[in-house]
């Protein structure tokens, strides 16, 4: 009984620690003309592809393709929001780097930042930009709180103090609070 104990708690840990893979990381190069190449293919709202990995931003959900926001109480489509304003923080990035927490159907769930090339190697603490809090802090989308376990609070009491994005009304949000 007590070895069959024991190896069920090794297997328990084994589990834990089977999931550590290393970071993602990504540089940008420049061409001859000094253009910087993209670090990531924004594939939708949540959605990376960084070299031959997808993926998801850990700890954030966006609106589906469609889904309508209001402002100024006029509809728009806040997926195309989201999507533009991720395309806009990878491209303007020199590095990034994501810390994969789980994997779902292939796909690296992983809390991603961008920043500069010299400060994704050496940890700095300088800014650096954790896409899921920018892209919670504006609107465009929601904290999965299941997930995160509150890490991106503060994004979201922003988001919801200046009714930004999804926060201003429209039947996205309306129909994640029946979830």
């Amino acid at each position: 009984m007590k070895a069959a104990m024991r190896s069920a708690a090794a297997l328990a840990a084994l589990a834990l620690c089977a999931f550590a893979e290393p970071p993602i990381v990504a540089t940008a190069t420049q061409d001859e003309e000094g253009k910087l190449s993209p670090i990531a293919e924004v594939i939708d709202a949540r959605t990376l592809r960084i070299g031959d990995q997808k993926v998801r931003l850990w700890g954030y959900d966006a609106p589906e393709p469609g889904a309508r926001c209001f402002w100024d109480g006029k509809p728009y489509d806040c997926h195309a929001d989201a999507v533009e304003k991720l395309r806009e923080l990878v491209t303007d990035a020199e590095a990034i780097r994501c810390e994969p927490k789980s994997r779902e159907e292939g796909v690296v769930v992983a809390r991603c930042a961008v920043t500069t090339i010299e400060r994704v190697y050496t940890h700095e603490n300088e800014r650096v930009d954790d896409l899921a809090f920018e892209l919670i802090q504006e609107g465009l989308g929601v904290e999965v709180v299941s997930e995160s376990g509150g890490a991106y609070d503060k994004a979201t009491r922003t988001a919801k103090a200046s009714f930004a994005g999804v926060w201003n009304g429209g039947e996205w949000v309306a129909a994640r609070r029946g979830r």
